[in-house]
């Protein structure tokens, strides 16, 4: 081994250019991995939905929504099947077991879809897509203009910024939102249809027959072929007008002597409005899966920039969201965090070692390291997120462990009279094998979380994963680096450090006192225990912590009964009380449709909003402003929900509408409707808790119209037919196109229906009777039934459930669901009826049990690695205490910063395990070199000689978390939970590794 040291020295510029090579190389994977926010990864979720126009809510359920949940929930390895149905849509998703490959859970459920595609209703729309961030924007734009009409935006939109959009490399879609098309109407009157005896369905076929462009055949002639086309069809809506109608009589009259044509819009179903701008159309930005994020967004915003200066005067295209700049703040914070953290270490490194040329050459570890880790996460296929970002922030202290230790050790050696050369070969030499044994044992704290499933499994596996590849990788430049740093930086002879040596004195005399009385360390280790357990029982949990996006969206939902206009007013009046809040840059507004949903009810609506990067209250507060004055702005809201984005996009991918999730089971949706009511109306009075709300929406009121049974005897009605002349006065029916350009306008045959008041025309309304050639009242024919409502149905593997979502104030997840399940306790739910409390709850209690599970597997594997190592089971017991007894300083910090347990601080948990016992095993490692004193002795001297290089790496790596801790920029507080629970854990471990290791080691010797 020695020569492999000489070796390595003697090639010093060989290892350094080595090292440099792969720091560039990491450098350059750093420009082109993706970047995001979350893992960029497939979950194993599959979604179908399914539209089908304003069908009837019963009818979406039997014929749609059963449908695909028979055949779905029969596929392998699916878990749950949720749906939800209402009018005219059936929204679907099928959970698979974690253990799955996602692309094969996409082909089951497709292949399962096309088998049964055919039993659907005709006109249904089905599309089913695969769960993934990349489904999700990654920006918002909209067109906006004071001028132009919101048809003309929408062209300008779809036929010209679009395409150029879609053009972008990594782009995969502009999804659009609140488009509105030109249609061409034309308007029949009933009385001239009675004057000529024909029907409106008569008209409508005559329509469609002058409207066909199709192949007619081939001509050939002298050496030429001719294609035939069929051309019949209108160039304008002035055309239109001239189409002949023939009459029973042999006769033809224009269809200008029976209706008129105008240019006109579809029906409106969305509403869409930016901040002031009078016409706005949305478009979703989304990537393709592995595209970086923010270079696609920095692409687009160019390609926009060109847009703009080839615009109409008064349009503009503007952002009005964008992800990727939280993105890029937290990878900037984050790096600045890792800078100052390094800068922290650079001055404790300098304070034990008294040598700034050593702990400079220390320093250059950490971006050497950080960057050839980037390779590791690139042959591991790990993107850089924030989780990802937050193992190299957590790395940080723990990757100049062991380039420390090697540090302090040749430092050591300097005082003898021996050359540079073998100073450094002697140092490197006696630390590799316990060093490297050390690093092994530690890394197996994290070998478990393989087995982490769910979506905290997902995340946190990235981060769990480049953790340890930076450890590794820092101890094989430990091992190799390091000594040629030091064998070229340091002075020629070391110098006594004499504040040590006393510290050093003082603290073997406190050890001899506690090696004497060793047996205090066992009501010392219960009471530790205790202490944890009462610690761990009254600090509050959580799933995933807090942080602060600087975007929010608040979602409404108005009455029942309410129309797309009136749900507009009702918008119009919370963005009033927008408007006072001067923390809002943008906000942009969503009704009947959404930011991720095509197509939602008229009744609903959300807004999206930015606030400013400048300002003096935090999402929380403003937050906290919004649900004191939306609810007393407008208080007939049923429902009023506030989230951040992405903590809304973690739901969706969960399926989680709320961190607390409150499902009824049962066999009647309306009974348990009802009860979903009185569960929500309890709950909203319960302090703590906010934004309950029933998620149920409602279809209606509803206006069933049925035909008489003699209708067609008497006057050759039939129900299609009356349906048909229904739907041309109230919605229209398309009868043909018009090609303009690459455009096609839609015909819609409307009949007229005056100036009379809508719902008193629909019972005086007039239809044609074939069979007595005249105009009749429609009451003579059909029948009409009043709803007030109809309810969705939500489903749970095929079982009817109502949903009841709640939020909470603060960060006690655990508290807020005491209080669920105290109120759930007092209220008499009825014989059939059930509950379940799932959301974010359910995944914190499976994360939690999962990662229990896994610090204990950890424990087990590293009590076996260390019996092989030492074949000691004193050595190894007394480390394995020790370690677990540093997790004291854990739920200390958590307890006095207020902070939650939550699984960030599990991992600052495994991480405090990792860097105590690599510390604990060289203390004992030296024991091994004095054993033949004694085993107290030889623990004494051993624990005086790893004193400095124990307390120099612990507070390197608490320092180091230091700007982590205190949450400097964005992106860093989700960490931060973990950079408090390591920072407790390492200043309680510094007693642990000291002393309560020692001492419990010579109890066991002793007994």
């Amino acid at each position: 081994m020695k020569s492999f040291f000489k070796y390595v020295l003697k090639n010093s510029a060989s290892i350094i250019l080595l090292v440099l090579i792969l720091s560039v190389v990491g450098y350059y994977i750093s420009l082109s991995v993706p970047k995001g926010v979350f893992p960029n990864v497939f979950f194993p979720r599959v979604e179908v939905s399914v539209s089908n126009g304003y069908l009837p809510t019963e009818q979406m359920l039997v014929k749609v929504t059963k449908t695909i949940e028979e055949a779905t929930k029969s596929i392998q390895h699916v878990e749950r099947v949720i749906s939800n149905t209402s009018m005219g849509h059936s929204e679907l998703s099928i959970y698979f077991d974690w253990n799955i490959d996602p692309y094969r859970a996409y082909e089951l459920v497709s292949a399962r879809m096309g088998e049964v595609r055919g039993s659907l209703p005709p006109g249904s729309e089905v599309v089913v897509r695969q769960v993934t961030p990349s489904i999700y924007p990654v920006a918002v734009y909209a067109v906006v203009s004071d001028t132009l009409s919101r048809q003309a935006l929408t062209r300008l939109l779809y036929y010209t910024i679009r395409p150029a959009i879609l053009s972008v490399k990594g782009v995969y879609d502009a999804e659009m939102r609140g488009a509105l098309w030109e249609e061409y109407w034309v308007v029949l009157s009933p009385s001239k249809l009675a004057q000529y005896d024909v029907t409106g369905e008569y008209v409508a076929e005559k329509i469609r027959q002058q409207n066909l462009i199709d192949f007619a055949g081939l001509v050939k002639d002298y050496g030429r072929q001719y294609v035939l086309t069929f051309y019949q069809q209108p160039k304008n809506f002035t055309e239109i007008l001239d189409i002949p109608i023939p009459l029973k009589n042999n006769k033809y009259i224009s269809l200008s002597q029976l209706a008129l044509s105008f240019e006109h819009h579809e029906p409106i179903l969305d509403y869409v409005k930016i901040d002031n701008h009078q016409n706005a159309v949305l478009f979703n930005l989304l990537r393709q899966p592995n595209a970086n994020s923010i270079e696609v967004v920095k692409e687009v915003d160019r390609k926009v920039a060109e847009l703009n200066k080839q615009l109409p005067e008064g349009v503009k295209i503007g952002k009005y969201y964008d992800l990727t700049y939280f993105t890029k703040k937290s990878v900037r914070s984050i790096i600045e965090a890792i800078t100052l953290g390094a800068l922290i270490i650079l001055l404790v490194i300098f304070l034990f070692l008294r040598q700034i040329r050593m702990a400079i050459f220390t320093i250059f570890v950490i971006p050497a390291d950080l960057l050839i880790t980037l390779i590791a996460m690139k042959l591991l296929k790990i993107d850089l997120n924030i989780f990802s970002l937050g193992g190299m922030a957590a790395s940080v202290g723990a990757l100049v462990d062991q380039a420390m230790v090697v540090m302090e050790n040749i430092e050591r050696h300097l005082t003898k009279t021996s050359s540079r050369l073998e100073v450094v070969v002697s140092a490197s030499v006696e630390l590799l094998p316990p060093m490297s044994l050390a690093t092994f044992t530690s890394i197996l704290v994290f070998v478990p979380l393989v087995f982490l499933s769910g979506i905290v499994g997902v995340f946190f596996k990235q981060l769990a994963f480049t953790l340890a590849s930076a450890i590794i990788i820092s101890q094989i430049l430990a091992a190799i680096f390091t000594p040629v740093l030091a064998y070229i930086g340091l002075s020629s002879k070391g110098e006594k450090l004499s504040g040590f040596e006393k510290l050093r004195e003082k603290y073997g005399n406190a050890l001899s006192w506690t090696l004497k009385r060793s047996w205090i360390s066992i009501p010392l280790a219960f009471s530790i225990i205790l202490g944890s357990f009462l610690l761990y029982r009254s600090t509050p949990t959580n799933l995933l912590p807090k942080w602060d996006e600087g975007s929010l969206v608040l979602d409404f939902v108005t009455p029942i009964k309410s129309s797309l206009e009136q749900t507009i007013k009702e918008g119009k009046r919370i963005e009033k009380v927008l408007e006072k809040i001067p923390e809002i840059e943008h906000y942009s507004l969503r009704i009947g449709t959404s930011l991720g949903h095509i197509r939602t009810a008229p009744v609903k609506g959300d807004f999206l909003i930015i606030l400013k990067d400048k300002r003096k209250r935090s999402v929380f507060q403003i937050m906290d402003e919004l649900r004191k004055k939306v609810p007393a702005a407008v208080p007939n809201l049923w429902e009023f929900d506030l989230t951040q984005v992405l903590e809304d996009r973690l739901g969706d991918i969960m399926g989680a509408e709320a961190p607390i999730k409150l499902e009824l089971y049962g066999r009647d949706p309306e009974r348990l409707i009802e009860y979903g009511k009185m569960v929500r109306d309890k709950l909203r009075k319960r302090e703590g808790l906010v934004e309950v709300n029933l998620k149920t929406n409602f279809s209606g009121p509803q206006i069933e119209i049925k035909t008489k049974p003699y209708a067609y005897s008497r006057y050759g009605i039939t129900s299609e037919f009356l349906k048909s002349e229904i739907l041309k006065a109230y919605w229209g029916e398309k009868a043909g196109d018009v090609l303009k350009g690459e455009q096609i306008i839609p015909i819609r045959i409307a009949l007229r229906r005056g100036e009379c008041d809508p719902l008193l025309f629909l019972h005086s309304m007039f239809v044609f009777s074939p069979k007595l050639s005249k105009l009749i009242p429609i009451r003579y024919v059909a029948n009409f039934k009043y709803r007030d409502f109809t309810p969705e149905v939500t489903h749970e593997n095929l079982v009817p459930i109502a949903l009841v979502t709640a939020r909470f104030r603060g960060n006690d997840m655990g508290k807020a669901v005491s209080v669920i399940r105290e109120t759930m306790k007092r209220t008499k739910l009825p014989e059939g009826i059930t509950y379940n409390i799932t959301g974010f709850y359910k995944e914190q209690q499976k994360s939690f049990k999962n990662l229990t599970f896994i610090m204990i597997i950890s424990i087990l594997l590293i009590f076996i690695a260390l019996l092989f190592q030492f074949s000691d089971f004193s050595i190894a017991v007394s480390l394995i205490v020790g370690t677990v007894l540093s997790l004291l300083g854990v739920f200390l910090a958590l307890f006095i910063t207020k902070r939650p347990i939550d699984v960030t601080s599990f991992m600052g948990m495994l991480i405090v395990l990792s860097v105590v016992l690599n510390n604990g095993i060289l203390v004992f490692h030296y024991y091994k070199k004095y054993a033949n004193q004694g085993d107290a002795r030889a623990l004494f001297h051993a624990s005086k000689v790893r004193m400095r290089p124990i307390l120099m790496t612990l507070f390197a790596d608490f320092f180091g978390f230091l700007p982590i801790a205190f949450a400097m920029g964005t992106g860093t507080e989700i960490i931060q939970g973990l950079a408090i629970s390591v920072m407790g854990g390492l200043l309680f471990a510094i007693f642990m590794s000291l002393f309560m290791m020692p001492s419990i080691f010579v109890l066991l010797k002793r007994k």
